[in-house]
């Protein structure tokens, strides 16, 4: 995926992403560089920074040099990656990979979660929609 592409699929957007054994996660990239995670039993949003890392690379296949881009993310040094287990630290992940985790997006802080410290509700250890999280927390589609 291209810098270009990714600024267009994550930025400024609300995602819904398969957080596998742990439920749905929900994030806003803000344009700032900031981003904001409600993840499934923290009762806190935690904020933190993302950025992105190109690198180059060479596809036989495609018989040119392709330009690889990854969404990096960095909570701070109070945190603990529930993937790699892994404290603090920036954590990146090609932007492909990104794409193909996020379940729905939407425009916007659909949340309000850059102006909150607690989230609207602990989100539980399953699968949900951004449709029924707006039911729950009382929000309009």
């Amino acid at each position: 995926m291209s810098l270009d592409d990714a600024k267009v699929a994550f930025v400024g957007k609300t995602r819904n992403v398969k957080a596998y054994q742990f439920g749905s996660q929900v994030s806003y990239m803000a344009p700032d560089g900031s981003v904001y995670l409600w993840f499934p039993g923290n009762p806190v949003v935690l904020q933190g920074k993302w950025s992105f890392k190109e690198s180059g690379g060479f596809r036989p296949y495609a018989g040119k040099p392709v330009s690889e881009t990854s969404l990096c993310f960095d909570y701070g040094p109070n945190t603990v990656n529930a993937w790699s287990r892994r404290r603090s630290g920036t954590e990146c992940i090609p932007s492909d990979t990104a794409v193909l985790t996020t379940v729905e997006s939407e425009s916007g802080d659909v949340f309000g979660l850059a102006g909150r410290t607690e989230v609207p509700f602990v989100l539980p250890r399953e699968k949900t929609t951004l449709a029924d999280l707006r039911k729950r927390v009382g929000l309009r589609s």
